[in-house]
């Protein structure tokens, strides 16, 4: 039955992890009887009173909190797991919260706020974050003006506008807004913060030399060298990173994503054994983080261990429903042990969740390839190349700076497996047209591939049986040729090329080209895959 048959096409290496951004700021909502219209502030938190005589209290996170210097009579606000201790006057008990706000939700409370209390420093800075989330710098800068007329010498304020600024593409006053906000507060924190800026900006070596300014100011914490892994990491320095993974873990041995950086970078470099024992760690040490489970579900899977890989990507869904790529990872297993079906659910979901990454669009559009969808494959395969051709530099920076707001204290530096480049997506594509007879939308998706990445020899291959197609045999001939001497050990370049020999009436060549195909198709079989 076709949706159980396991495709080929779908190896172990296509489910590698995908590393995401890990959350976003924690802004819950509670809600209670009250009298007064009025609202609040003070660096915790904000309780603010609507006109409907509803008590709203947004907490910054999710830790303690004791209310001091209000002018209201409220005498102590607290947290102990989901319920909220307010006493004021005769309302006095414990109160359910809901659930965490999305940015659709929050923005609405923080509008009305800041129109009814236009001075609330608070409010702007939250509502100037959602901007940054949602990529629309020149709104968050408004809120930030508003922050720097109210408090011209915080460091945070000058931070937060040298990140709009380099959102909106003005990277040289950015950098001048960063730097002046580290003149202000040289912590550890700010430059910890800059570095990441300066690792978005393409420049590693600034990055580590703002990382060795924070080790400096504080050679006991831990921070600088999850961070100095986490980027040396990225370039492929795995002895350095794990180095300062080491070190991180030594100073502080009971945070999960020291030991999940760790387990990445062992993953990397093989070491499957000790990648699992870090992410058996990081679980222990946080078992709900959806984040140290689909990690470790890659390292199953790189392991053989498909069952237990598909566990931890189960438990990290439900830890985590919103997590794009955890949706993604579970579909390419899915499609590798042949349950069609659940995979383009997955696959499905995931578009529903976030239709501007171009990783959807591709994963589906290769399963549908697979299942013979050929137009609805197409239709996809279109889409994640517009979406990439629509990914600009400037819009990168974006992208990576709106993780930074939901997670900046821990670089997610590893590039995702996962995530197609362009390339990827028009040879896809390729295939696909290739399938469905057009040979001129094969040519113009293989050129465009060899453009981009001149030894993929699959676009040589495909663009000779297109070649062929159009009886333009000389061309198809140089094009298959090209194929074999790039893989010489793909029994497929030859399968193609003795097509093209024996529509040039070259029998005993194309003869000679499916006898060594076999010969590989049978070695290639025993020896597994690659």
């Amino acid at each position: 039955m076709r949706g159980r048959r396991a495709l080929n096409s779908w190896s172990e290496s296509d489910a590698t992890f995908q590393i995401l951004p890990l959350g976003i700021c924690v802004i819950a909502i509670v809600s209670l009887a009250a009298q007064t219209a009025q609202c609040i502030s003070t660096d915790q938190l904000t309780l603010y009173y609507p006109k409907t005589g509803d008590v709203v209290v947004v907490l910054a996170d999710g830790d303690t909190r004791t209310a001091s210097r209000l002018n209201v009579p409220l005498v102590q606000t607290a947290v102990r797991e989901d319920r909220l201790l307010v006493t004021s006057g005769d309302l006095s008990g414990w109160c359910q919260r809901t659930d965490v706000l999305s940015n659709d939700e929050a923005a609405p409370f923080f509008d009305t706020l800041l129109r009814d209390i236009p001075n609330d420093l608070w409010g702007h800075r939250r509502r100037a974050m959602l901007y940054l989330d949602s990529r629309q710098p020149a709104e968050a800068l408004k809120h930030i003006d508003s922050l720097l007329k109210g408090e011209p010498k915080t460091a945070a304020h000058h931070f937060l506008q040298g990140a709009a600024q380099i959102q909106m593409g003005s990277v040289k006053a950015g950098i001048a807004s960063i730097e002046k906000s580290i003149a202000i507060d040289p912590s550890v924190q700010r430059f910890l913060d800059c570095a990441t800026i300066w690792f978005i900006l393409g420049d590693t070596n600034k990055s580590i030399a703002d990382i060795q300014r924070a080790k400096k100011i504080d050679p006991k914490n831990w921070k600088p060298y999850l961070l100095l892994g986490a980027v040396e990491m990225s370039t492929k320095n795995y002895d350095l990173a794990l180095k300062s993974l080491d070190e991180a873990a030594k100073i502080k041995p009971d945070d999960y994503r020291i030991f999940k950086a760790r387990a990445i970078v062992r993953l990397m470099q093989n070491n499957l054994k000790t990648s699992i024992a870090d992410c058996n760690t990081a679980v222990r040490l946080s078992p709900e983080a959806a984040d140290a489970y689909h990690v470790r579900s890659s390292v199953n899977l790189r392991s053989g261990n498909s069952v237990e890989a598909l566990k931890d990507l189960d438990t990290a869904i439900g830890l985590d429903a919103k997590d794009t790529g955890q949706f993604v990872s579970r579909g390419i297993l899915n499609a590798m042990r042949g349950a069609n079906d659940l995979a383009m659910e997955d696959f499905n979901h995931a578009v529903r969740l976030n239709d501007a990454w171009p990783a959807t669009w591709y994963w589906r559009g290769k399963l549908r390839r697979d299942l013979d969808q050929l137009a609805d494959a197409l239709t996809d395969l279109t889409e994640a190349v517009r979406l990439l051709r629509e990914t600009t530099p400037s819009i990168n920076i974006q992208n990576q700076m709106r993780a930074f707001w939901r997670q900046p204290d821990l670089l997610q530096a590893a590039r995702p497996q996962h995530q197609p480049s362009l390339s990827d997506c028009l040879l896809a594509r390729a295939q696909v047209r290739h399938s469905l007879k057009d040979s001129k939308g094969t040519i113009e998706d293989t050129t465009e591939v060899l453009q981009l990445s001149p030894r993929t020899a699959i676009a040589y291959s495909l663009r000779g049986l297109a070649l062929c197609r159009m009886q333009k045999l000389e061309e198809a001939r140089q094009d298959l040729n090209q194929a074999v001497l790039l893989d010489p050990t793909n029994e497929k370049m030859y399968f193609n090329r003795s097509v093209g020999f024996s529509l040039s009436g070259m029998i005993r060549e194309g003869r000679q080209d499916v006898e060594r195909g076999l010969e590989l198709q049978e070695s290639n079989a025993k020896r597994g895959p690659k």
